[in-house]
């Protein structure tokens, strides 16, 4: 297990993090070239902040549970023949591209959309009864706090739900009423749909070309019918129950690595302080970015969770 989480560690940073990062931010910016809180509403803050914690805990955990899934069939290859793991650090690699970048590139967007809806319906009930301007509304650090995690229990509710058609799309799916009928075309992503990596890559052009010679030849097909079995498990593993518990434990644990800190640093130390929705928005904002841009921290955080690693150990 040590050795799953040195390998995780080394092959997360930057790359696969960062690349969701990027992917999150061009999402909910559109093409990016705005600055952070130009021209932009607090919800549009608050809905990046959302997806990219979302994000980037749920990366982690995919990378994770992949690397936990390779640590295992090399565990297996040594125990059943001499010579053993097949699955060197290209094989790891290659896996991890094939895992992540599916989600990287329409599962991030699908969940900023989610996130901006999620945002959208919090701050109408925390402004209810409040002042109408929404940038003269005063927040606590404690507000802010609990705005995240309303969001993030909201998040995670609304991707639990099973596959069924309602009546009115556009709602989320616990506020419909009204089912249509059950095992129907979803109309609403699960992180089951947004995460389930493709099912058969082309492993073998992501290795490139082998070396000549028939023992080479005969080591590549080992590697990628490993690789094969490994992304079906994967596969399996992303559809438990137990994925999307481990999930949520994720998403707070990463939350709770940075909420203290990064708040208290802009509100100061007095409970009384309070700031606009815009700027609370930015500090928010700034707490999700810095928890995606620090992966061997997150990484840190996710693994001593007790769903993650419960998670991990059951998977060997």
């Amino acid at each position: 297990m040590a050795r799953v989480d040195a390998v995780t560690n080394e092959l997360t940073t930057p790359g696969v993090a960062e690349g969701v990062r990027r992917a999150t931010r061009a999402a909910t910016r559109g093409d990016g070239t705005r600055d952070v809180g130009t021209a932009r509403r607090p919800s549009e803050a608050l809905a990046e902040a959302c997806a990219t914690l979302a994000a980037t805990s749920a990366c982690a955990l995919l990378v994770k549970t992949a690397m936990n899934l390779i640590g295992r069939r090399g565990f297996l290859d040594r125990e059943r023949r001499e010579g053993g793991d097949t699955l060197d650090d290209a094989s790891r690699a290659a896996f991890l591209s094939a895992t992540t970048t599916d989600f990287a590139r329409r599962g991030v967007g699908e969940l900023a959309a989610i996130a901006r809806a999620i945002v959208e319906r919090e701050l109408r009930e925390f402004n209810d009864g409040r002042e109408e301007d929404e940038a003269s509304a005063s927040w606590t650090r404690e507000d802010a706090i609990d705005f995240m995690r309303r969001c993030r229990e909201t998040l995670s509710r609304a991707l639990l739900v099973p596959s069924d058609v309602f009546s009115d799309p556009k709602a989320l799916p616990f506020e419909r009423k009204n089912r249509l009928h059950v095992k129907a075309p979803r109309s609403f992503p699960s992180w089951e749909s947004m995460l389930l990596p493709p099912k058969n890559p082309d492993f073998d052009a992501a290795l490139g070309a082998p070396s000549s010679g028939a023992e080479s030849l005969a080591e590549r097909e080992r590697q990628v019918s490993n690789l094969k079995d490994i992304m079906n498990e994967t596969r399996l593993v992303i559809r438990s129950p137990h994925f999307v518990v481990a999930l949520n434990d994720a998403m707070h644990a990463a939350w709770a690595s940075h909420a203290d800190a990064m708040p208290q640093k802009f509100f100061g130390a007095t409970r009384a302080a309070r700031l606009s929705l815009a700027r609370a928005a930015l500090v928010v904002e700034a707490t999700a970015d810095r928890i995606a841009s620090d992966p061997d921290g997150l990484l840190a955080s996710i693994a001593n969770e007790s769903g993650v690693t419960y998670f991990g150990n059951s998977i060997w």
